[in-house]
Order: structure tokens, then C-alpha cells, then sequence
């Protein structure tokens, strides 16, 4: 490979005690076209990063005065946009498994098996880091890494991208979609699988809106996400972009829980989000309406309520409703959760249910909330 110039697009630093490994991988990274800064003291590091951040860090686990556990929370703390990788011997350590739960993108093993890991999983915390940050995955490297040295594409087909864009002064992942080498949807697919997003399928789990209640359906558009299920506390959504931090903030503060975003399709979760949009505009069917048009149906009261229900134009949910007969031989119509005789709650939208029915005794039927 030939040497590239450094990409500030791409920009790392190396912490490790040992000098020779700082040098060693800086060589490696720097040839393959990344912005490489090595420093054997987490000081010298503190200083180089408060002047200018960098995208990834690759940390010794085992250094004097501050372990590259330690390291990795400050950069927590202080640089949250740079994305840690852990270099040890010893990996089968408690510090191991904490940096992993503090969400290190790999731990390597030194001695290295070879130098195209460290380039690999540099190049991964680089664009998770990108992706946090709402960065364009874009340039020679970026793209080499993602789509080239993955065999998504071939050599000669980012060589024609960067030679147009060059003559353009445009966007090489942009000229490489136009193209026809690979759609915008698939660099995003390669990009998304090379940072190691965990992903779903709508074709496996189907969305719970029950779980997103307190959710405004416009930032479920917005973020291009669905609430799927429960895990140890947290709710579980399929998004198009799970390294988006800013929807899973507003998604936290919103269900004051917290929140893990999976990747999903994008034409799966437009399509469902589609739907959901167009059974909320359904129009609202009010309670007064509803004893209404019960009183003057035909046949059984149960029957009439169910074909009501089943009516596509209807997006009154009643699902925990219960139609029992009285005491006196009324017919009660009970209702569970957050449902009253002035608002329905439909599927997590509110809908004005019209004046309140008749007072019992002036109707055949009652409404009463469990």
C-alpha cells in the first residue's frame, strides 16, 4: 500500500507506555492514511487532546500512574466524541470486561497478529465516532476502509469516484453513488455493518407504541425510529441511525428511561412508520357517537360494538374494553387504563371524545373506568 497523506478526517492517538508500540502502530496507521499523534504518558495525552480532539483513541490497558481504564473514563468525561480501543496482554482481566462495558469498540491482544488489526479497528472507532457526531463518512480512507476492504466495491470504483470529485470539487461517496457502483442506501448498509451496529428486522419483531406512549409521534418520524420491546429496564428501538446520541437523549428524557437504539432497514421502518401514520389520522370516533349508534343498532349490543370496532375508518381502540350486563339489567360499558367518558387514548394519541353520554337511567348504557 502505498502511503497516504494524513486524513484529519481520520485522526487517532496512541497512548502506551512501551514506545516501541506507540511508534510501531503509528507507522502503520500513518501509512495507511490516518492523522496519528503517539505519546507514552496520559498527561502528554490530556495536553495534545485539549488543543485538538481526536476521533479514536488506542489505549495500553497497563501504564504507571493512571491504567487506560482510568484513561478511557476521563475521555468518557471530557472528549466523549473519541472512540476507545484497548491494547493489553492480558485480557482476561476485570479491567478488560469494564472497558468493554464502558463501550470500547474492540480490545487487541499485543503482541499483534498483525498490523492490518490495528488499521482495522482504528478505522472502526473512527467512524463510530464520525457517526456519533453527525460526521460525514466521506474521503479516500473512510471509504476504503468501509466499502473497498470490506469487497463491497472494487479499487478501481473509488479510484473513478475520487478522480471526478476531484475534477468536480465534489463529494466522493456522493460521485460513487451516481455512478451506479453502489446506492446511497448501501454505502450507508456497509457503513453501519463495518462500525459493528448491532442489527434487527421488522420482519422479527413488530413495534409497540404501548412502549412509547409519552413519545410525540413527530420525534418518532423525526429520528426514524420504532419502539420494539422491553430489556433490563430499558426500551429497545429499531432506528435507521442507532450512533444518533441525540435521538437517544430525547428519547431517555421523553420515557425517563433509558434507551438501546438497534440498526434497522430503512424502507422497513419508513413503510411502518407510514402506517402508524395513517391509522393515527384515521378520524376519532366519540364516546357519545359510539352509545349512539349502540343504542340504535340492530341485533345484540355485543355484536353492533364489534363491528364497530372492525371498521377500517374507526381509530377507536378499545381493547380493554368490557361490555357486561348490570345489576338491573343495563348493559355497562368499562373501560381500564387511561380511558375516560371526555378522551379516549388511542394508541398513544388523545382524541376528544364530545360530550359526556346520558346520566345513567336516561340511557340503556353506562360508562364506567376501572
Amino acid at each position: 500500500m502505498k502511503k497516504q497523506n494524513p486524513d484529519p478526517r481520520a485522526s487517532v492517538i496512541i497512548v502506551d507506555d512501551a514506545g516501541i508500540i506507540g511508534e510501531t502502530c503509528s507507522r502503520a496507521l500513518a501509512r495507511a492514511g490516518f492523522y496519528v499523534r503517539a505519546v507514552t504518558d496520559p498527561l502528554e495525552a490530556f495536553a495534545l487532546l485539549r488543543k485538538e480532539p481526536a476521533h479514536a483513541a488506542l489505549l495500553d490497558l497497563k501504564m504507571p500512574g493512571m491504567t487506560g481504564l482510568e484513561l478511557m473514563r476521563v475521555l468518557r468525561d471530557m472528549w466523549p466524541g473519541t472512540e476507545v480501543v484497548v491494547m493489553t496482554a492480558y485480557p482476561e482481566t476485570e479491567m478488560v470486561n469494564q472497558c468493554r462495558e464502558l463501550g470500547a469498540v474492540a480490545v487487541m491482544l499485543k503482541p499483534f497478529e498483525n498490523l492490518g488489526q490495528v488499521v482495522k479497528n482504528a478505522g472502526r472507532a473512527v467512524v463510530r465516532s464520525r457517526l456519533r457526531q453527525r460526521l460525514p463518512i466521506d474521503g479516500e480512507l473512510l471509504l476504503r476502509l468501509t466499502l473497498v476492504e470490506t469487497g463491497v466495491i472494487k479499487q478501481a470504483d473509488l479510484d473513478k469516484a475520487l478522480l471526478q470529485a476531484e475534477r468536480e470539487g465534489g463529494s466522493p461517496r456522493k460521485e460513487l453513488a451516481a455512478s451506479g457502483a453502489i446506492s446511497e442506501d448501501g454505502i450507508e448498509a456497509a457503513v453501519m455493518e463495518f462500525a459493528g451496529a448491532p442489527r434487527l428486522s421488522l420482519a422479527d419483531h413488530q413495534p409497540d407504541f404501548d412502549l412509547a406512549r409519552k413519545i410525540p409521534f413527530e420525534m418518532i418520524r423525526r429520528h426514524l425510529c420504532l419502539p420494539l420491546y422491553e430489556r433490563d429496564g430499558a426500551v429497545c428501538f429499531i432506528a435507521v441511525d442507532p450512533f444518533n446520541d441525540r435521538a437517544r437523549n430525547e428519547l431517555e428524557t421523553a420515557l425517563e428511561r433509558p434507551v438501546v437504539l438497534f440498526k434497522g432497514d430503512r424502507l422497513e421502518i419508513n413503510e411502518a412508520i407510514a402506517r402508524r401514520e395513517r391509522e393515527l389520522n384515521k378520524p376519532v370516533l366519540p364516546l357519545s357517537e359510539l352509545i349512539e349508534r349502540l343504542n340504535s343498532g340492530p341485533g345484540n349490543a355485543r355484536e353492533t360494538l364489534a363491528s364497530l370496532l372492525l371498521q377500517p375508518s374507526s381509530r377507536l381502540d378499545l381493547s380493554r374494553a368490557e361490555l357486561e350486563e348490570g345489576p338491573d339489567g343495563k348493559l355497562v360499558l368499562s373501560f381500564s387504563g387511561a380511558v375516560t367518558v371526555e378522551q379516549v387514548e388511542v394508541s398513544g394519541r388523545s382524541g376528544l371524545a364530545g360530550p359526556r353520554p346520558p346520566a345513567p337511567g336516561a340511557d340503556e348504557f353506562e360508562v364506567h373506568r376501572n
